[in-house]
């Protein structure tokens, strides 16, 4: 517990409400040395450990009463320099705005660093110190690269060489950040040379950036035949933002999303284990080379045989793929019947403004569910009639859907197909049909004429 004599404490709260008085206010080095005299008296009745604490708390003070005291200071120059410059004055000007350089630091305000620097450039220009002035202007874009001058605040000669010196300051920051991606190219390091091009930003770096492609190549093939796919498709990818012309054709990537229907088991991609794949439950594979890929599930129950299917996976491709075991000969499958068994799937090609019946097929109009139309070039899927319609999530299998999850589904009024979610291949809808029956429908191709497929549910 620190105790002070009474002369001490007195003299430590003058010396703490002073330090109060200074924020916010104008505090001059005067005052600051004014305060260290308010607490002499309470350091003369301290010792040891107290007299430590005080000292700390006292050097903390004074640090904050000086950076408050240098920036107050830096703004009454700047103001002082501004008027001077105004007033024509501006070899003067030249000599207040140079201290208030000077003090110009870490702590000072964006603001009040680059104003110092325009008056200071442009007090230089007045007295034909162009290289100087030059060099000043230069210095801004380090502090505020956005920050300009217009011809409303000053002469054309001072904007343009104020502007002059800008073109140096970004071309010498440019040369500094292309520098760093040809460092990083030579120390072929993708990641370093992903954070130098990040860095550069709207430098071009041209023969940088197209020496670093190479390097970035290279790793990417490297990594593509050790089978790190996604690494290599990354890189790959950022090959092309370094240099656009090149172009992969061989090496394109791709994901399968893999679906056992009704009864899981152990999925085999290529001969290679991949992983135990639940009922009805989709995998996502990891990226994957695009090409022809040969896929196995061995059922994880007793009597149904091996599945084997070929697919074709496409660069950029998801390709969904559903995997069906069967009864072997003589065997029953309880439990385990495709979610469609029973359930007619439907298709047909409709032109706009066609109204189609979903329950039967037709596209007569009459008991119309659904017409597509296009307006203003955005395509338009319209329920007719009490259907509603609703939007599936991208992860939806069209083949696992069961009619309770169509009954779970919210189903909205209004159409589908906006500006920012058009009408697209892929799509998965729920229906519900005008007549109360639920459907699912999915779209699989879209131009001149909508080509669709869909199960009823009655």
């Amino acid at each position: 517990m620190l105790t002070l004599h009474s002369r001490t404490d007195s003299s430590l709260r003058s010396a703490a409400d002073a330090a109060r008085d200074h924020n916010g206010a104008s505090t001059s080095l005067q005052e600051v040395a004014a305060l260290l005299l308010g607490f002499s008296d309470a350091i003369e009745n301290l010792g040891g450990g107290h007299m430590v604490r005080l000292l700390v708390l006292l050097a903390l003070l004074i640090g904050s009463c000086i950076d408050v005291a240098a920036q107050s200071e830096i703004q009454n120059l700047l103001n002082e320099g501004r008027n001077l410059f105004y007033g024509a004055r501006f070899g003067e000007a030249v000599r207040v705005l140079s201290a208030a350089e000077k003090l110009v630091d870490g702590s000072t305000s964006v603001a009040d660093a680059a104003w110092v620097k325009v008056y200071l450039g442009a007090s230089y220009y007045a007295v034909k110190r162009n290289d100087s002035a030059k060099k000043t202007f230069a210095d801004i874009c380090k502090i505020d690269r956005d920050f300009n001058i217009t011809e409303k605040e000053f002469s054309p000669p001072i904007v343009d060489l104020f502007r002059l010196g800008e073109q140096q300051c970004v071309a010498e920051a440019c040369e500094t950040n292309c520098s760093a991606i040809r460092s990083a190219a030579r120390n072929r390091d993708p990641d370093q040379i992903k954070k130098a091009v990040d860095a550069a930003g709207r430098c071009s770096c041209d023969d940088a950036r197209q020496m670093a492609a190479q390097v970035v190549v290279e790793n990417a093939i490297d990594n593509y035949i050790k089978q790190q796919y996604a690494l290599a498709q990354t890189q790959f990818q950022l090959a092309v933002e370094l240099n656009p012309v090149l172009r992969f054709e061989g090496f394109g990537f791709g994901k399968l999303l893999v679906t056992a229907n009704g009864i899981g088991g152990r999925l085999f991609v290529d001969n290679a284990f991949k992983t135990e794949l639940k009922p009805n439950e989709p995998y996502e594979s990891p990226v994957m080379p695009a090409g022809t890929h040969k896929l196995r599930l061995e059922p994880g129950a007793a009597g149904f045989t091996v599945v084997e299917k070929e697919v074709n996976l496409e660069s950029n491709g998801r390709v969904v793929v559903i995997l069906s075991p069967q009864p072997a000969t003589g065997s029953t499958r309880p439990g385990a019947a495709s979610v469609d068994a029973q359930r007619k799937l439907q298709t047909a090609t409709i032109k706009p403004r066609v109204l189609l019946d979903l329950e039967t097929g037709n596209q007569i109009g009459a008991g119309a569910d659904l017409m597509w139309i296009e307006i203003n070039q955005i395509r338009h899927l319209i329920p007719q009639r009490r259907a509603r319609v609703a939007l599936l999530p991208p992860s939806a299998v069209f083949e696992l859907i069961t009619l309770d999850q169509l009954r779970r589904v919210s189903y909205p009024e209004g159409a589908i197909g906006a500006k920012d979610q058009p009408l697209r291949a892929g799509m998965i809808i729920a229906v519900q049909t005008a007549d109360g029956s639920f459907a699912k429908l999915r779209i699989d191709s879209l131009g001149t004429s909508l080509a669709i497929r869909w199960i009823v549910y009655p």
